[in-house]
């Protein structure tokens, strides 16, 4: 036990004077209050082992030689209340895996706990297998960085941290799998890839979140991401990270599923995705290739319009991005949304997908781009019969003319003949029109017929009666008269007939209308 954690203090302290120190143990110690719990510099063949380091400013400093393979073993150690939990620079090994045999260092089932800075680090050291570790309320629970190969993470469990439960900076070839990570706060589960990491390889882990930053030639294969906290951001964020691969990955309760900041060239398939409160995979960018994901039930009950769209897929932006074989069904606004040309779409399947704001239907399977034209349907009365008392037709009023379209109504609907007006004798066509935002019109039809049937038949003026004397009682005499006839429609014919009695003289009848109506005088 020190006098604690100010001034250069130890509680074991390994230091190379005329060469590397060799084979050293330390095993099954309590060390408190130091500002080093344990420190070795350039120690060939260090173990510690079943040491309690508590309430020290660093708990375990191991230094190597960068030039020479420095095995090293922290196994079953407990490290707790503490700046700097396990910090490892300058430490080589050979390479292979955890269980391989040929790896020489190993930070392995240490319980760390309330860490100010980083639980377990890794500064220019390669080819660790950090494993079997269980670290809870760290900033950084476990980091690689500043030139770390080929270091293997596996198996751990973290919980809390406040930064990152995994940070790599400046690695290559970090390998992380198995771990799982849960957390309270936004960065409780993470994953933080800051830049200038190549190669690294995150399998088959439980996790809240991450984020690649300006690496490249990453893989994020076969992981569960659910649970993050930070709002809307996503379970897996892509930002100036090239030729990635992100795949078979389950994300669900984010913020966001995938996103795509500026990156080129990645591959994103057999995802699912689902639950996510705005999106589930944003693409950005170009000459990505995102298919046979599953994408359902994203975008939460918002019933506001948002930048970019909620919903299943989105795709804003880009260039060049290959968008084939997706479901995208049951999304809170657009399955899948595309904003300009230029793709590669084929295959993808979207059912489902729409929110009600208003009166309007907004969203739908198919949105932007891609969406297909639905132009305004226009509802029209049943057709209409009317009969007219004359032959000049007759007015006609109607009414239950309505339009709806997916989005809205920009004007109409429209018709060409007004209610109201006079429909003559005969059939006549109305045409009702209207037009959505986006110029698309629609229009449906319906007929007016106006029947005339003619009951009246004409009337027939006479001159009054006539009376004259013949010359030849035999023969008679000639006499002339004038008869009119009128009809509301029209007169057809005017027929004399004549009656034969003492003296011969005509008789007009039978006089018919335009429908044939007689009048007889």
């Amino acid at each position: 036990t020190g006098a604690g954690i100010t001034g250069e203090s130890f509680g074991v302290r390994i230091t190379a004077t005329s060469g590397p120190s060799e084979h050293v143990t330390i095993k099954d110690l309590t060390i408190k209050n130091f500002q080093f719990g344990v420190k070795s510099v350039e120690t060939d063949g260090l173990t510690v082992s079943g040491v309690t380091v508590d309430s020290v400013g660093t708990a375990m400093h191991i230094e190597g030689n960068p030039s020479i393979v420095t095995p090293t073993d922290i196994t079953g150690n407990t490290v707790k209340n503490s700046n700097s939990g396990i910090r490892l620079f300058d430490i080589k090994s050979d390479v292979g895996s955890c269980t391989s045999g040929t790896i020489d260092v190993f930070v392995q089932s240490n319980t760390i706990q309330n860490i100010g800075n980083t639980g377990i680090g890794l500064h220019n050291s390669d080819g660790a297998c950090v494993q079997n570790n269980t670290i809870e309320d760290s900033t950084n629970s476990i980091a690689a960085q500043n030139q770390s190969h080929d270091v293997q993470i596996v198996n751990n469990v973290i919980t809390d941290s406040t930064s990152a439960a995994i940070y790599l900076q400046g690695a290559e070839r970090v390998f992380i799998k198995g771990n799982t990570i849960t957390g309270d706060g936004e960065y409780g589960g993470f994953i933080r890839d800051e830049g200038n990491n190549h190669y690294f390889q995150i399998y088959d882990n439980s996790f809240q979140g991450m984020t690649c930053k300006v690496s490249d030639n990453g893989r994020i294969v076969g992981n569960t991401i659910s649970d993050y906290n930070g709002g809307a951001a996503p379970g897996i964020k892509i930002d100036y990270c090239d030729n990635i691969v992100v795949s078979d990955n389950t994300i669900t309760n984010n913020g966001m599923g995938i996103r795509m900041g500026p990156s080129v060239n990645g591959t994103f398939t057999s995802n699912t995705v689902t639950n996510n409160d705005w999106l589930g995979i944003y693409v950005h960018d170009s000459d990505h290739v995102v298919s046979n994901n599953i994408v359902n039930n994203n975008g939460g009950t918002s019933t506001a319009s948002a930048s970019p769209p909620y919903g299943g897929i989105i795709v804003e932006g880009a260039s060049n991005i290959t968008l084939t074989g997706n479901t995208a069904n049951n999304n809170n606004q657009c399955g899948i949304y595309v904003s300009n040309q230029g793709h590669t779409i084929s295959g993808n399947t979207a059912t489902g997908n729409t929110w009600l704001s208003g009166s309007y239907t907004f969203g739908g399977d198919l949105c932007g781009t891609i969406a297909p034209i639905y132009p305004p349907t226009v509802t029209v009365p049943s057709d209409i019969t009317v009969a007219a008392i004359w032959n000049n037709g007759t007015s006609v009023t109607y009414s239950g003319v309505t339009a709806t379209d997916n989005v809205s109504v920009a004007s109409g609907p429209t018709c060409d003949i007004a209610s109201g007006t006079n429909f003559a004798v005969g059939t006549t066509t109305i045409t009702c029109s209207a037009t959505d935002n986006a110029g698309n019109v629609g229009s449906a039809t319906f007929t007016v017929t106006v029947t005339f049937t003619d009951i009246t038949p004409p009337t027939i003026t006479v001159p009054s009666d006539i009376s004259t004397t013949s010359t030849n009682p035999s023969v008679g005499t000639t006499v002339t008269f004038d008869v009119t006839a009128e009809d509301a429609v029209g007169v057809i014919g005017l027929h004399p007939s004549y009656h034969n009695n003492h003296v011969s003289s005509p008789i007009c009848s039978t006089t018919s209308g335009h429908n044939g109506n007689p009048d007889n005088y």
